[in-house]
């Protein structure tokens, strides 16, 4: 945020952009057998978006801390859209992590950690995605590959390079979506299926 501030005194055109805050905070309450009532804060996030229109394309920069409680945690993000979809590079999520936040709604304790791709991400360095453009309405594919990754699920310490594919469609509340994370060198490629349901404040999914 401060270096945002700073940047818009200096550069005239950022007070073009729509700057916008969030985030979100989960806390855990837990109720044991023998020591009563406790709570945890499992997870908060803060994210800062600029957006801007140039021409025919949309840019929108992001800049997140994914964990209060890790301020090195944190993301920084680059997405241009346009008539060909969307190009993201930064820290974004690979096209199966994509598929993946479909079940991710609580982030400290949502899955598990054999084969997950919600952190596959983590393997990449630098991640480029293109979101394809919607040809069939409700189906939203994307592309990925990673760069500088490091040796996670392989037997090799040099760096690798991964691919991404991943797509899923939403049709009635339903969403189907199916993923695969191709890693340079790897043991094994992890694959990835989930369904979910949405109707007002209910969902449910399924990975």
């Amino acid at each position: 945020i401060i270096a945002l501030a700073v940047a818009s005194a200096f550069v005239a055109p950022v007070y073009a952009a729509e700057v916008t805050l969030s985030g979100d905070l989960e806390i855990r309450f837990h109720q044991g057998e023998d020591d009563g009532l406790s709570s945890t804060t499992d997870d908060g996030d803060i994210v800062v978006t600029a957006t801007e229109q140039v021409g025919d394309l949309s840019i929108k920069a992001v800049i997140s801390a994914e964990d209060l409680q890790d301020a090195a945690d944190g993301d920084v993000e680059l997405h241009v859209s346009g008539g060909f979809g969307t190009v993201a590079v930064g820290d974004v999520d690979n096209a199966a992590a994509s598929i993946d936040e479909m079940a991710d709604v609580a982030e400290a304790n949502g899955g598990t950690e054999q084969v997950s791709l919600a952190t596959a991400e983590a393997i990449a360095v630098q991640t480029v995605r293109w979101t394809l453009p919607e040809i069939v309405p409700g189906l939203v594919a994307h592309v990925s590959m990673g760069f500088e990754a490091g040796a996670a699920n392989t037997s090799s310490a040099d760096e690798l390079d991964t691919t991404s594919y991943g797509a899923r469609y939403s049709v009635g509340g339903v969403t189907l979506g199916a993923g695969v994370l191709e890693v340079e060198d790897a043991a094994y490629d992890p694959t990835y299926t989930a369904i979910s349901y949405g109707n007002g404040p209910l969902y449910v999914a399924y990975a």
